[in-house]
């Protein structure tokens, strides 16, 4: 709100006094398509409206159950919070769960991913696999969520920091320095034949 952010997306003077610094962006903004989200074409101006648009508290795992029974290709669920939710999706039949609160955008509260994670590795057992999201801004991190049951981490923050900084070769540095952070951290604790040494037993939560 305070920046101006709207669907789609405006120019503002604060927008065009920076623009004037970038001489290189100003033309390719003047000369290139307007600016748009592709994934919200057709959707309310106001970002309240979005919103209401993008959660819908009605969908159910009844609506996993149809689109798992229409879609044979693989189905993710991402933003699992609850022990007793991912035993229902393993039950329906989907290929992953990640588990995440997205970073605590819509409730800062919500259970840190990490510390939920031991707990729905152990009750889906094994019937599908068990990804996590939210709070991954180092190799170190990932060792942590493998070792607790993760078959693999999303980024999405520190890539963003490489693109915005360096473009696609920033986010391939990005790729480069989680990689070197993760080998790193294994190498330390000593553990051997990769990331499939990894175990429960090499990290402490907060409070156990």
């Amino acid at each position: 709100m305070r920046h101006g952010l709207t669907i789609p997306p405006s120019l503002r003077w604060r927008g065009a006094l920076e623009a004037v610094r970038h001489p290189a962006w100003w033309f390719d903004f003047l000369t290139g398509e307007p600016l748009r989200f592709a994934t919200v074409e057709g959707a309310p101006e106001d970002m309240a409206g979005l919103t209401n648009l993008m959660f819908d508290p009605s969908v159910t795992v009844a609506d996993l159950e149809w689109i798992r029974a229409a879609w044979r290709g693989k189905l993710l669920v991402k933003g699992v919070q609850r022990v007793d939710d991912a035993k229902e999706l393993a039950a329906v039949g989907v290929d992953g769960l990640v588990v995440s609160n997205h970073g605590g955008r819509q409730l800062d509260r919500a259970a840190t991913p990490l510390e939920l994670l031991p707990e729905v590795v152990a009750a889906v057992g094994g019937r599908t696999e068990v990804f996590l999201d939210g709070g991954v801004r180092s190799g170190a991190d990932v060792a942590a969520a493998v070792a607790l049951g993760a078959r693999a981490c999303f980024v999405g923050r520190a890539y963003l920091y490489g693109l915005m900084a360096g473009g696609e070769p920033g986010v391939t540095r990005v790729l480069e320095l989680l990689r070197a952070e993760l080998v790193r951290t294994v190498q330390l604790l000593g553990v051997s034949g990769g990331v499939e040494g990894l175990t429960p037993d090499l990290v402490r939560l907060r409070g156990s």
